[in-house]
């Protein structure tokens, strides 16, 4: 049995999170089972690719969050909605 350490599987998480996220927009391409080679630094350029992603969602979220406590009642409700949409799809 191969030893691998628990930051690889960490770094490879990005990539998988991202791959949900893609299946969540666009369901093609779907598998029972998703082989992922294990990432071995955060320097890969897939890795950063995906963290980067991971984080413009967040930043997206936070702030649509953050602007809705500016809005109308009626229209902040549909931005905390589609914050909390953005925000649980990371």
């Amino acid at each position: 049995m191969v030893k691998r350490a628990p930051f690889d599987y960490f770094f490879t998480q990005f990539r998988v999170v991202v791959t949900y996220m893609r299946l969540l927009l666009l369901p093609v391409g779907q598998r029972v089972i998703y082989d992922f080679r294990l990432s071995h630094s955060l320097f890969d350029w897939r890795v950063l690719l995906s963290l980067a992603l991971i984080l413009v969602v967040m930043a997206v979220a936070w702030r649509l969050w953050r602007r809705s406590s500016a809005m109308e009642p009626d229209d902040a409700a549909g931005a905390r909605l589609a914050s909390f949409g953005s925000c649980g799809s990371s």
